[in-house]
């Protein structure tokens, strides 16, 4: 989106006549939240929040620590992020059904445990975490999401509902009122 706040006005601008009503950012990724936010506010554009651009590689359901513990510090980062610019949310996608050693078990135990270390910083910044349905072998089908967000049972985890992302799993409707 550019390094100042110039190249982020300009770029903002040119989204907003374009036709866009907001986006959202990603984190790492972001220069200059400070900038960003200004241009935010001069343009009077949305960013609503970032997306954790860490969360494939760096998976919360790894069987590796190591790559558990960058997760965490990754998805930390754009907590701050997200606050940083005016926004209210990070998209995390929390794992990956990846073969013996991260099957959908894995996925779901590891993850909630590397989630609950963030939501202190959450609550206090007041930025949602928000998983994301996505084909990536987990939580593929509505109940199943609805329970994983119920098992960590936080009023800062919810869903980041993608429309096209479910036509695969089944119809769209039956995830909007699960």
């Amino acid at each position: 989106i550019g390094k100042d706040k110039a190249a982020m006005v300009a770029r903002l601008k040119q989204l907003k006549a374009l036709g866009f009503t907001g986006v959202e950012g990603g984190s790492p990724g972001i220069s200059n939240t400070r900038a960003l936010r200004e241009a935010i506010e001069e343009v009077d554009f949305p960013v609503h929040g970032v997306v954790d651009m860490v969360h494939w590689k760096e998976r919360l359901s790894s069987p590796n620590p190591g790559s558990r513990a960058i997760g965490v510090a990754a998805l930390k980062k754009a907590i701050r992020d997200s606050y940083a610019i005016g926004g209210s949310s990070v998209l995390l996608v929390p794992g990956k059904v990846n073969g013996d050693e991260e099957n959908h078990d894995h996925v779901w135990q590891r993850s909630i445990i590397e989630i609950r270390k963030v939501l202190p910083l959450a609550s206090r910044l007041g930025i949602h975490v928000l998983i994301e349905n996505v084909w990536n072998g987990f939580c593929e089908d509505p109940a199943q999401l609805r329970d994983y967000l119920d098992e960590i049972n936080s009023p800062w985890i919810g869903a980041y509902f993608d429309i096209g992302n479910c036509r695969k799993f089944g119809p769209a409707e039956d995830w909007v009122r699960t």
